[in-house]
């Protein structure tokens, strides 16, 4: 179909609607694609070169028996003697002894002698060159494809807009096509494949649940739909039981469980190479949270678990610190947040920290679990005080600094409370004894450099040389 006009059905959920019949409406032309790699036959009706996709069919092909190429029916057969020999109803001639015709039988003219093994082999790769299908898919393309209906028989290159259908087994008893009008009285009396019903029915002939519409079974289907009060996820018209995903339905993702939709699910959710933020089991595309999933905490971003994300997020009355979308609760540093750095402690934001946090091969002076960039001060860690400039460490820094009331004797960026010297600042030179300048001391000082210093109320007022 490449380099064709194709037209499209959606449904309100943006999935392409694969049987539109009761859509499109019937066409006086269809030209019929086998791919026989997939198994898969698309029809299309053609209106002013317009394609439309109107009806898809499971089918078996026989390999390298199957020619390719582009074909025109010549002629159809209501039954018809097959290798074996078999039979085949609603037979429709493509090229020499190909044919579309329905599974075989075993007598001609006896629709109760269907072959339940070639039967349940649909959907692969079996015959002995002709396209098998359902009796009821051979009689559509019977009844509806007029003889020079073109057919295009390929194994590479295709498109199909369509999924492949679903194949439906049949216990070993049922030998007759429970989709053959002729023989659909037998399901009736035995009391299988007799769903005269919308939605979901339950089908004892092969323990499946199974979506149907106006009694049709819907194996197009994909999507939640209501049972019993419960909503159950529908994959190509079965409930899938083992389904643990997120599904689409009525404008909102919904979290799936073994099936079933859980409204009591918070948690995160699988879907298309995401994590989602599921709250009362609906996807949250609003969320800006953290999530638990897996004995770990993830920062949600819009709904989307962001593991991209280093950050700190917040939950539960505190702020976290993030690290590649996961909390990381042995984290001991500093996190960027809100234009301000943040002293990290067990992976928590302290706010009531009045400490040093090391970061980027720094420490930086943190008030109120902030860093405080104006800081110009000393700040106590591990068992001492450090000088702090423009809120980070100086380790280089010799000089007297002020905190509380007093001025300290700071060498290497700390304080030396052992030092009994002479230090220097912008006032002058000052007596510091134990580490901190000594206001009330008045006498002499035999310094190390050989010169005697004279104070008075701790500041050096005369020098004297000693010869």
């Amino acid at each position: 179909m490449y380099g064709k006009v194709l037209k499209l059905y959606y449904d309100n959920q943006g999935n392409i609607i694969e049987d539109t019949l009761g859509i499109a409406g019937d066409f006086s032309e269809y030209e019929i694609y086998v791919n026989k790699s997939k198994d898969l036959i698309t029809v299309y009706g053609r209106d002013n070169n317009v394609y439309v996709p109107v009806k898809r069919f499971i089918c078996s092909d026989g390999g390298n028996n199957t020619p390719e190429g582009i074909f025109y029916t010549p002629a159809k057969y209501r039954w018809q003697t097959l290798m074996g020999p078999s039979y085949g109803q609603w037979c429709t001639r493509i090229h020499g002894g190909v044919l579309f015709h329905s599974v075989f039988y075993n007598s001609k003219n006896n629709p109760q002698t269907l072959s339940v093994s070639a039967y349940n082999k649909l959907g692969t790769t079996c015959s002995h060159g002709c396209i098998r299908l359902t009796a009821g898919d051979a009689k559509w393309i019977y009844d509806n494809c007029k003889i020079g209906t073109k057919v295009v028989i390929y194994s590479k290159g295709g498109y199909e807009p369509f999924s492949k259908p679903s194949s439906y087994k049949l216990p070993l008893w049922h030998t007759w096509d429970p989709t053959d009008p002729t023989s659909y009285y037998l399901c009736q009396q035995r009391g299988c494949h007799s769903i005269i019903a919308d939605g979901l029915a339950y089908d004892a002939t092969d323990n499946q649940w199974r979506y149907y519409q106006s009694g049709v079974f819907a194996d197009w289907f994909t999507s939640l739909a209501q049972y019993n009060g419960q909503w159950w996820y529908v994959k190509n018209g079965v409930i899938d039981f083992n389904a643990n995903t997120l599904a689409y339905y009525n404008n909102n993702w919904w979290y799936v469980r073994n099936g079933r939709v859980d409204f009591n699910a918070n948690t995160l959710g699988y879907y298309n190479n995401n994590w989602w933020y599921v709250r009362n089991g609906r996807v949250d595309f609003s969320a800006n949270t953290l999530g638990y999933y897996n004995n770990s905490w993830w920062y949600v971003r819009n709904g989307c678990v962001d593991f991209n994300a280093n950050t700190l997020g917040y939950y539960n009355n505190n702020w976290w610190y993030v690290r590649n979308g996961r909390v990381d609760f042995n984290a001991n540093t500093l996190g960027y947040y809100n234009n301000n750095w943040w002293y990290v402690r067990n992976g928590r934001v302290d706010f009531n920290a009045n400490t040093l946090g090391y970061y980027n091969n720094n420490w930086w002076y943190v008030r109120n679990g902030r860093v405080d960039f104006n800081a110009n001060t000393l700040g106590y860690y591990n068992n001492n005080w450090w000088y702090v400039k423009n809120g980070c460490v100086d380790f280089n820094v010799n000089t007297l600094a002020y905190y509380n009331n007093n001025w300290w004797y700071v060498i290497n960026g700390y304080v030396d409370f052992t030092a009994n010297t002479i230090a220097k600042n912008e006032k002058g030179l000052w007596y510091v004894n134990n580490g901190v300048v000594d206001f009330g001391y008045n006498g002499t000082f035999d310094g190390l450099d050989g010169k005697i210093y004279y104070i008075k109320n701790g500041l050096v007022y005369q020098i004297d040389e000693v010869e």
